[in-house]
């Protein structure tokens, strides 16, 4: 790409580029060789021949309905979207600069990991989110749980106490306070406790600080991975061409502009404004999707070392439209039928025609799967309900065949089924033909939707040979200036996909909705909620009669715990005595019953001692659910024993031996 943009030669993004696509950009190129090729000058037509016969051409720089077609797979691990990416944390010295277009959740890279304190007892981490200012930080998740917060302070259960987040958008631009821009002011001391040093800003970056405290019960599955979800980048938009300030926005047509423009993008700056004003309009339109929502947005990440081709064929899955190369400027269709208004009759050809009328078996498909990231679903990636076509399938052979069609930058249910569907029904209108016109083509550009009278073939006529207005309309796909050297004239070659209305429609009956969290099991970080009684019995122990509280654990859940912290105290002690962790054996609802041997117990003529007893559920998986505490008066016993029911004696070599039934 670099040396391309360098020579100021287009850049074409589809997989297989062709000569003619190397072209001069300067639209004034155009008008010399036009004039020059009508003067009739030999020498014209001689460097047409030198330098190509085909040489001014436009064509597809990406689209959707032709990737679709020749589809180029990317591992997931190479795509920064995916789940497994997008919702980590890693240490990378070598970590790629991120950029956040529209709304996403993500974690980062970990640039700053220190202890300080007592025993090391406090962690220091800085995760940077994005490589540039944000618009806005905000819901905080531990692991896949989002974490109630106030101010800074992590106030969710076991975390509360233990746990701050400072949030940074990347505006901040002095180190007036220790992470400057934080929701709250750190002491100087702690900057430099931590050692990031008393200077550190951070300009330009977008991160979060985390300070965390250890604590057993808080932190027993160790540090969670912290994820935020955030607004990402700041974008320009024009308006009649006039830039305007950057702001906000998810809209696809201004984000695939920023990518076009941006250092880390295309570097190029030759936008026509006028097709892009155009595509956002139609991206921004909210009365197509049942839910309301814009129809064509990009929420998603780009990494720096993502290949632009990419990264812009990525981009234009969001919006399911073309973006080309034309006249020296960078243009955009979005995914909308335009009724044409240019129609080409058999007066405007100048060639034969090469026709196609299927695609082969193999690129045929009549059902499209596919994922996307479910915003409704904390930022998982999902698998959309397939599009299929009943009368498709029947067409192929009763035969199913489908295409998988990734879209990382969609986190809409409703968008990503309509956006499946448009390619379902664009990629069933399969005739593809090319020809040679005469210049009254030559104003017709990539992505216009054009219609074709040819009587030969019965569009735009009926049986009798009338015109019947059923023009055939297709859809633009590739254009080039082609000079005809044996009948000296100049000829425009159109590439043409068939294409309608139809095939762009979509209605609330189409969607279908995403069935997520089906099932009434607890999360996997949920523990069962347990109840819990103490009694009083004695043991003989040794001889000795001892106290015992015997603690009995109940829960209408058995099955989801595994075992239980044990641990009490007399209330009026400062700290608890541990008996341990036991695992429990199901016993109905009743979880298991325990034993807490040898408790002072008051003398007859003291009054009763109080003991707190705290019981932690803990499930297979370590996570500890709240601990249950209860209070338990010891008395001591001063039932008297009840007298004997019976008594025997027996006479032995002098001695009595008395004996009776045991009382209570």
């Amino acid at each position: 790409m670099g040396s391309e943009m360098r020579s100021n030669l287009p850049y074409n993004v589809m997989r297989h580029a062709n000569s003619w696509e190397v072209a001069p950009r300067e639209p004034a190129t155009i008008a010399t060789w036009a004039a020059s090729f009508f003067s009739g000058a030999t020498a014209t037509a001689v460097y047409y021949v030198a330098y190509g016969a085909t040489v001014l051409a436009v064509s597809y720089a990406t689209s959707t309905v032709l990737a679709a077609l020749a589809p180029e797979m990317t591992k997931p691990n190479a795509d920064p979207n995916n789940s497994g990416q997008l919702l980590s944390n890693r240490k990378d010295a070598l970590a790629p600069a991120q950029f956040v277009y529209g709304k996403v959740r993500k974690g980062g890279t970990i640039t700053f990991l220190e202890t300080t304190g007592v025993n090391n007892n406090i962690l220091h981490q800085i995760i940077v989110l994005a490589a540039h200012e944000v618009e806005e930080i905000g819901d905080i998740y531990f692991n896949d749980e989002v974490v109630t917060m106030s101010g800074e302070d992590v106030t969710s259960s076991p975390y509360n106490g233990y746990a701050k987040v400072y949030k940074h958008t990347g505006n901040q631009t002095s180190d007036t306070s220790p992470f400057a821009n934080s929701s709250s002011s750190l002491s100087d001391t702690l900057k430099h406790e931590t050692g990031v040093g008393s200077g550190f800003v951070g300009k330009d970056t977008a991160y979060l600080y985390c300070r965390f405290v250890y604590d057993q019960d808080a932190w027993a599955n160790g540090i969670p991975t912290v994820t935020a979800e955030i607004k990402g980048k700041k974008v320009k938009k024009t308006i009649n061409g006039v830039e305007q300030p950057a702001v906000y926005s998810n809209n696809a047509a201004w984000c695939i502009r920023d990518y076009l423009t941006s250092s880390y993008g295309m570097n190029d700056d030759s936008i026509n404004y006028a097709t892009f004003e155009a595509a956002a309009e139609v991206c921004d339109d909210t009365t197509i999707l049942s839910d309301g929502s814009p129809q064509y947005t990009i929420d998603g990440v780009v990494n720096s070392t993502q290949s632009t081709g990419t990264v812009l064929q990525s981009m234009m899955t969001a919006c399911g439209g073309t973006l080309f190369w034309g006249s020296g400027k960078w243009r955009l269709y979005a995914g909308e039928f335009v009724t044409p208004t240019k129609t080409l009759t058999l007066d405007d050809f100048r060639s034969g025609i090469s026709l196609d009328t299927k695609v082969s078996m193999r690129d045929n498909f009549n059902t499209i799967r596919g994922t996307f990231i479910d915003a409704s679903a904390g930022y998982i990636s999902t698998d959309f309900p397939p599009q299929s076509n009943s009368q498709f399938i029947q067409e192929d052979g009763g035969v199913e065949s489908h295409l998988d069609l990734p879209l990382p930058y969609t986190t809409n249910a409703v968008s990503a089924q309509r956006l499946a569907k448009q390619m379902l029904f664009r990629g069933r209108e399969q005739l593809a033909m090319s020809a040679d016109f005469g210049l009254n083509a030559f104003d017709v550009e990539v992505g216009e939707f054009i219609n074709i009278r040819n009587e030969r073939y019965g569009w735009g006529y009926d049986l009798n040979g009338d015109l019947d207005g059923s023009d055939k309309t297709f859809e633009v796909v590739g254009w080039r200036l082609a000079p005809d050297s044996d009948g000296q004239d100049l000829r425009v070659n159109l590439q043409l996909r068939e294409s309608s209305a139809a095939a762009f429609g979509f209605s609330s009956q189409d969607v279908r909705t995403i069935v997520s969290n089906n099932t009434t099991l607890l999360k996997y970080y949920d523990v069962p909620s347990i109840g819990v009684t103490v009694n009083q019995e004695y043991r003989e122990v040794n001889e000795n009669v001892v106290n015992v509280l015997v603690v009995q654990v109940q829960s209408d859940a058995i099955e989801r715990i595994d075992s239980v912290i044990l641990k009490y105290k007399k209330t009026s002690d400062p700290t608890f005595k541990s008996v341990g962790q036991t695992i429990l054996i199901d016993e109905g609802s009743t979880a298991g019953r325990f034993e807490i041997v040898g408790v002072d117990a008051p003398q007859i003529d003291q009054g009763a001692i109080n003991y707190t007893v705290s019981v932690t559920p803990v499930n297979a998986l370590g996570f500890r659910g709240p601990a249950v505490t209860t209070n338990y008066n010891l008395t001591a016993d001063t039932t008297p024993p009840s007298e004997p029911s019976s008594i025997s004696h027996l006479l032995s070599g002098g001695t009595i031996f008395f004996s009776w039934q045991a009382v209570n």
